[in-house]
């Protein structure tokens, strides 16, 4: 990860309300080695759905399955339609972007029909496709040259980078919640039942096997090979190889979120909470009251946490160390964040209901520039 040395954080994002009724952000040198700026802004002219980067690239998804990509300048590359909705996160391997897109079949069945597309990074012309189990959501991520597929109804494919052939298929519960988790050669992932799984990369052959009595709502795993897990009675547990939990801290509220940093644990609560916990014992090194539920939390170079909820049409960021909220960013009244942000290094990207907009927390390294959806 980045390093950065801040003498006396205080970092303000700032957007000025101008006549044309677009918002601008300003920058400001604090006196240190920190320099936070907004590079640039971009509008679609599609509801945007999604926001990743890869290999320097910013990707969008929006609606009806359409895939804009942009150069680091915040410039359109190109655009494709694919039909349907994205119903996955965007990848990019050897060359190539790869998601899923879900339509409605012809009958109206329970499920959408969906298919795992590749696609060309340069030019988004299609490489391969397949279809897809039914479900209603699919998490992707790689491992090696495959590409890991697991499905909201409890399928989980590794599929070949290159061709798009079905290399294992493992089907282990009647469905998943929470977002999986890749670690150490294994895929952790929550059934619906409580079951907590590990799964093995290279064949598919369950290895374990953890039971939660409470329902799962988030996992993640600690550097030591633990698992951490929020539930929906307001439990953030870590587990080894048993059910039994090495530590268990309660707060008021179902846990939407945790995942571990820097040997510690940070779970969001629907009581209003975000909490960073000790991964060895889970004492409170501080916690933070938000305005409302949070439904955004992404870490930003080990140093931060972004935080947003559901109240406010802003997102600060929180220093682990200190748990000081040390900057934030204000958008126009009624403007909302649709879309989990994306980070790269020092460049966070967050996409609204109006805009795409790129952030440099140590100055742009690209030109400042803003591009249209034209």
């Amino acid at each position: 990860m980045h390093g950065i040395t801040v003498s006396k954080i205080l970092l303000i994002f700032l957007v000025t309300v101008l006549p044309s009724g677009r918002g601008v952000f300003g920058q400001t040198n604090i006196g240190g080695d920190f320099v936070v700026s907004k590079c640039w802004t971009y509008n679609s002219n599609e509801t945007v759905t999604g926001v990743f980067v890869e290999n320097g690239r910013v990707l969008l998804t929006t609606a009806g399955a359409r895939v804009e990509v942009l150069d680091a300048n915040g410039t359109k590359q190109w655009s494709s339609e694919f039909g349907g909705e994205v119903s996955s996160n965007l990848l990019g391997m050897n060359g190539s972007l790869v998601f899923a897109t879900s339509a409605d079949s012809i009958g109206g069945t329970k499920f959408r029909e969906s298919v795992l597309r590749s696609i060309s990074e340069e030019t988004g012309i299609t490489n391969w496709t397949l279809k897809l189990p039914p479900a209603t959501q699919f998490y992707l991520n790689r491992f090696n040259r495959s590409l890991i597929t697991v499905t909201s109804s409890g399928i989980i494919l590794s599929v070949d980078s290159a061709t798009g052939g079905v290399i294992w298929k493992r089907e282990i519960a009647v469905g998943f919640v929470a977002k999986p988790v890749l670690g150490g050669g294994k895929l952790y992932v929550a059934g619906k039942n409580n079951n907590i799984f590990s799964i093995l990369l290279s064949s598919g052959e369950i290895d374990s096997i953890r039971k939660s009595v409470d329902a799962v709502k988030s996992i993640d795993e600690l550097v030591a090979g633990e698992i951490v897990m929020g539930d929906a009675r307001g439990g953030v547990s870590v587990l080894n190889g048993t059910n039994q939990a090495v530590w268990k801290f309660k707060t008021g509220g179902e846990v939407s979120r945790v995942f571990s940093v820097n040997d510690h644990v940070i779970a969001a609560s629907f009581d209003n909470f975000v909490y960073y916990l000790s991964g060895r014992n889970g004492g409170v090194k501080w916690k933070k009251r938000m305005p409302g539920r949070v439904n955004r939390i992404v870490n930003v170079t080990d140093k931060y946490v972004m935080l947003s909820s559901v109240e406010e049409s802003n997102a600060v960021l929180v220093e682990y160390d200190s748990g000081k909220v040390v900057g934030q960013i204000l958008f126009q009244p009624g403007e909302e964040i649709v879309a989990d942000p994306a980070v790269s290094g020092d460049a966070i990207y967050l996409t609204t209901d109006r805009a795409t907009y790129s952030f440099g927390l140590n100055g742009c390294t690209a030109k400042k520039k803003g591009g249209t959806g034209k």
